[in-house]
């Protein structure tokens, strides 16, 4: 089970609490239903939790008769909620890898390859769109590189049906950093550092360019660099130019 699954059942104990408070007793029984079905539907059936909440179901059927209060079913719901944080633990991370254009894809590859030979980790490779910039500075022309430009190596997933809000990966990894500040080409703004940094505990960013001895100061704080939670250089003498013209610009 992943992190946002498992926050996401806490979520709708949450909903369900507030239902209980209510007097909503049939919609907390549906609620209840639905956790059983989508934990069974990651862990399989005989979990602890869900036997708490099928006895969950049934008590609301008592406290509806007038045989308990709502103190129990407050006491049971904490009994659900710290089972999920005990036995739901998260014991899987996903993983998005960001590739607009298939031939800089190497930056990325051996990242993404130890991700999908991880058992703990589900990696998705995400090529995605990008445009050409007209002179004006618009957008021009659209262009995606699908799976068909890629190896045998590479899962490619559709972009259109990866929600990135809903699924919430516990990491993404890409390559452009520029957002709408590059002037030749612009990955769709879907895909933008600014936006896909509250979508993830861990942005990340791993420049395609080699450095032949230095970096170029002005690498060092393209919004790749602002808004990845990590990023990813050459050498420690790289790092420290990095840090250095950062500071200077945004400060510690």
């Amino acid at each position: 089970m992943r992190k946002q699954q498992q926050w996401q059942i806490l979520d709708l104990l949450q909903t369900i609490e507030e239902a209980q408070a209510a007097g909503l007793y049939a919609d907390c029984q549906d609620g209840a239903l639905g956790i059983i079905r989508y934990v069974e539907s990651l862990e399989g059936e005989g979990t602890r939790t869900a036997a708490l909440l099928a006895e969950y179901y049934e008590l609301l059927f008592r406290a509806d008769g007038g045989e308990i209060g709502a103190e129990a079913l407050r006491e049971h719901l904490r009994a659900i909620s710290a089972g999920v944080r005990s036995e739901l633990r998260p014991n899987k991370i996903e993983a998005v890898f960001l590739s607009y254009n298939a031939s800089m894809a190497d930056c990325l590859e051996s990242v993404y390859l130890a991700a999908k030979s991880d058992p703990e980790c589900e990696a998705v490779w995400l090529p995605i769109p990008y445009f050409e910039r007209n002179n004006d500075g618009s957008l021009g022309t659209a262009r995606y590189e699908g799976a068909e430009s890629y190896g045998v190596s590479f899962a490619c997933a559709d972009w259109r049906g990866y929600d990135m809000k809903t699924r919430r990966p516990d990491a993404i990894f890409s390559f452009a950093p520029y957002d709408a500040d590059n002037y030749v080409t612009a990955v769709h703004p879907d895909f933008y550092f600014e936006r896909l940094r509250g979508r993830t505990d861990l942005l990340c960013y791993i420049p395609y360019f080699v450095c032949t001895g230095d970096v170029p100061e002005h690498f060092c704080t393209v919004a790749g660099c602002v808004y990845a939670h990590k990023v990813f250089v050459q050498s420690e003498k790289v790092r420290a130019t990095y840090i250095r013209v950062f500071r200077e610009a945004f400060g510690d």
